[in-house]
């Protein structure tokens, strides 16, 4: 029996063959036990400078002082940032504020800090179903409730990660060139992750593939109840919905004020993210129907880009109902004034109650920042629902004519179409075929694969480590010109009216073409890819070019016949 047991969002699985496949799952955490190579923690950082030596930042409302000097990535690591006040007694469950000002100390960001986190029962059981279908009976996984003792409500922090010859650049001269900026959002199902651990990763290997010339910044932002209750009744108490997205709001013009001191250009910054993270960036895309002006930002890269449909007014009523019942109070006012310790532990309880496949807490329209469905504010069309997904695109026919054999695969295209592909279909309509497309195919391509790929350092560890250095070259390219491409990679193409998608697997990189129907049509387990974007789309005249991940599990055949 294969025993995997998880920590920091790492899994480690070995095929009947003995190949291990460190994998970064967005959904479990625990005690590792085989290999984990995707993260880089802050004890295998070298520090190359004395404390004293290391340069402090005035950000105006404080000082802020490097930690260390990572001699890995060639960059000093301003850890812990604060951005936003701490988000307690009155501020709980509303919308983010500056910090006040406290220039009495230089602040170091010795002190990690992620948002309280929660674990559905039934994703440990259903990730051990997905790998037995892939890899045989003889694996089992186990795990625990996210306790951390780094949790707390006070967590609205980021991290800059400036290499040395840019901060220094800008430091010897004030008309030094800006270098551009790459944010990472974290996924997790909007219950989970955090900035520097759980569903990300360390930009060592991405800032060495982009030669150490653009800054790097990952963000925290509130999870779960905190970031996510909603509904008819919760703001009539003085609630703000889709509170976690307000934060990632204000972690961004945070950038936009104060990136430059670190030698970014806040005219030149690109968002990337997977699964939540990837759905958040489409919301901040989104965000107030364009009726604001600009976004705080000019790229995106966002994968497999997780948006489940907003739930009916009652339905979010009952959450909250249930939420104040396990709090033992009647009121939104009271529960403001509980300990963070009972609040953190009925969002623990209730999410992980939640009902098969449900995060409970998530993005909903709630007519400001989120004035409609994504999907539809970007394509002007209708989305598609579940029981339509069910019922007609994917019936209870496994008999292969539909592209799947068993239920296991037939949920996973339902989910896939609800939760990943559809949101991927429009924004693709809505570029008119400005875009890159490209599949990642390395084996067995499921959900959260990728963000190893992407944190990985020089390939060190992966399945397949040219894969992941070309992955790196396509996103730090597009970073930093808007261009995906680099020395040893395919070119890549326009989608186009040829629907060219670049296929990216361990055979390495080659061009095919593909109806994207088909694309979306495809295997179990998969992801969406990337598309990037030159052109800004009409309805949405201020937002950002697109990279964009879609991929499907290559032991899957093609539907329709194509190839």
């Amino acid at each position: 029996m294969q025993q995997l047991q998880t920590s920091a969002g790492c899994i480690a699985a070995q095929d009947r063959h003995g190949f291990t496949l460190p994998m970064m799952r967005s959904f479990v955490a625990g005690t590792i036990t085989l290999v984990c190579t995707s993260l880089v923690s802050a004890s295998c950082i070298e520090t190359g400078n004395t404390s004293n030596s290391l340069p402090i930042v005035d950000l105006g409302y404080e000082l802020h002082q490097a930690l260390d000097f990572d001699t890995l990535s060639e960059a000093y690591n301003f850890s812990n940032i604060r951005y936003g006040a701490p988000p307690i007694g009155d501020l709980r469950f509303a919308a983010p504020v500056t910090p006040a000002t406290n220039r009495s100390i230089v602040q170091k960001g010795e002190e990690a800090r992620i948002c309280p986190q929660a674990l559905p029962e039934w994703t440990p059981s259903l990730i051990e179903q997905a790998y037995q279908y892939l890899f045989g009976p003889n694996i089992s996984i186990s795990a625990s409730q996210l306790l951390d003792s780094r949790a707390s409500e006070d967590c609205l922090f980021l991290d800059v990660v400036a290499p040395k010859k840019i901060f220094d650049a800008v430091r010897s001269s004030e008309t030094a060139t800006r270098a551009p900026v790459f944010v990472w959002i974290y996924g997790g199902g909007y219950d989970v992750g955090s900035k520097a651990g759980l569903n990300s990763g360390s930009p060592a290997g991405l800032l060495r593939q982009g030669n150490h010339d653009f800054v790097y910044v990952a963000l925290n932002y509130r999870l779960g109840a905190f970031g996510f209750l909603s509904g008819p009744e919760f703001t009539s108490q003085g609630g703000v919905a889709n509170a976690g997205l307000l934060d990632q709001r204000l972690a961004l013009e945070w950038i936009q004020q104060n990136i430059h001191l670190f030698g970014g250009d806040p005219a030149r910054v690109t968002l990337a993210g997977e699964s939540a993270g990837g759905g958040s960036i489409v919301f901040q895309t989104t965000a107030f129907g364009g009726s604001q002006g600009s976004v705080p930002f000019q790229q995106i890269i966002p994968q497999s880009p997780a948006i489940l449909p907003s739930p009916p007014a009652q339905n979010q009523d009952d959450i909250i109902a249930e939420f104040l019942s396990r709090l033992n109070v009647s009121t939104l006012a009271e529960a403001r004034q509980l300990p963070a310790a009972s609040v953190i532990a009925a969002n623990s309880d209730q999410v992980f109650a939640g009902r098969l496949g449900s995060f409970t807490f998530s993005p909903v329209v709630d007519g400001t920042f989120v004035p409609a469905e994504p999907a539809i504010l970007i394509s002007e069309g209708n989305a598609d629902s579940i029981d339509y997904m069910a019922t007609e695109l994917y019936p209870p026919i496994l008999n292969g004519s539909y592209g799947y054999t068993d239920h296991i695969a037939r949920t996973s295209l339902t989910m896939q179409d609800l939760l990943f592909r559809c949101n991927g279909l429009a924004l693709v309509r809505a570029l008119n075929g400005t875009a890159h497309q490209y599949e990642f195919g390395v084996y067995p391509s499921m959900h959260a694969d990728d963000v190893a790929y992407t944190f990985s350092d020089n390939g060190v560890g992966m399945p397949s480590p040219e894969t992941a250095i070309a992955l790196q070259r396509y996103m730090t390219s597009f970073t930093l010109d808007g261009n995906p491409h680099g020395q040893g990679i395919a070119e890549f193409p326009l989608y186009g009216q040829n629907k060219d998608v670049l296929l990216l697997n361990t055979t390495g990189q080659y061009v095919s073409r593909c109806p994207l129907r088909h694309i979306i049509s495809l295997g179990s387990y998969s992801r969406p890819f990337f598309v990037i974007s030159h052109v800004k789309r009409r309805r949405l005249p201020d937002s950002p070019p697109i990279l964009h991940l879609l991929a499907r599990s290559p032991h899957t055949p093609f539907v329709g016949g194509c190839r």
